[in-house]
């Protein structure tokens, strides 16, 4: 059985770092490895330079070599497999092949404390969310890995889960040996279709509902998630057209900057 893929992406900010050990952690305990990608972007004082082809390709030679002998020796001390992969170009395009290449499970990202500015324009983390159609599990600077044992799937049980969301809920709940609570804020008279079809989905996975009847969907989904000790919450991501994204403050954003759990988001 091929071992399952995590890519986990690092600038080698505290927050990547940080999300780097809650990677490897979770590989380690579920027998996976770690792609480790790093974009490397060319200083203006490098492009404007005088510098020929040949020294250019020697110098970013030496840039991979020195990134793939930092990722190879903390496999070593960590016991786990890392790849280390050094990319130039866009990011997002650069990842999307990525997770092709290596056909990977899962996305780590690091989150860094919210700014006023991140708040407003979100962040790399933020727009991998709402751009690629793969599950994406951001953590929160400071976040360790302790396990995977509850996961908080929130959800708005009117709107209707789709199949794909599920499957990668029950994916993951058994990977880890997880169980599964699934919140729905506000009222759930309506929801019984959503209901029956999250129970014939989760048939085999240890899975129960709570009702929040409270407002604010984040500080309730938070509030929700230290209570029940969860270690990470599962939310879908919703897509809005130009000008509403403009306007419309994103909850999955709101939770992905403010939380101290981290987020995994599914999106279909």
């Amino acid at each position: 059985m091929s071992k399952i893929n995590i890519i986990v992406a690092t600038d080698f900010s505290p927050a990547a770092n940080n999300a780097l050990e809650y990677g490897i952690a979770a590989a380690r305990e579920i027998g996976g490895q770690v792609i480790v990608f790093h974009l490397y972007k060319m200083s203006s004082h490098v492009a404007n330079s005088r510098i020929s082809a040949r020294a250019l390709d020697d110098f970013l030679l030496q840039k991979k070599a020195a990134f793939e002998g930092k990722i190879n020796q903390l496999a070593e001390t960590k016991g786990v497999t890392l790849i280390p992969v050094v990319r130039m170009g866009d990011f997002l395009p650069e990842l999307e092949q990525l997770i092709e290449e290596y056909n990977a499970r899962l996305l780590i990202l690091g989150m860094p404390q919210k700014s006023i500015e991140q708040d407003l324009l979100g962040n790399t983390t933020t727009a991998a969310i709402y751009s690629l159609k793969f599950p994406i599990l951001s953590i929160p600077d400071g976040v360790r890995y302790t396990g995977i044992k509850h996961i908080l799937y929130a959800c708005d049980m009117k709107r209707g889960v789709h199949a794909t969301v599920l499957s990668r809920v029950k994916d993951y709940a058994h990977q880890f040996g997880a169980v599964v609570e699934v919140l729905h804020v506000g009222r759930l008279p309506g929801a019984e279709e959503t209901k029956y079809t999250i129970d014939k989905e989760l048939e085999d996975t240890p899975h129960f509902y709570k009702e929040v009847n409270a407002e604010g969907v984040v500080k309730s989904i938070l509030a929700e998630a230290r209570s029940a000790q969860a270690d990470i919450i599962i939310m879908t991501p919703h897509r809005y057209g130009f000008w509403s994204s403009l306007f419309h403050r994103s909850k999955t954003r709101a939770m992905a900057s403010n939380g101290s759990i981290p987020l995994l988001t599914i999106a279909y």
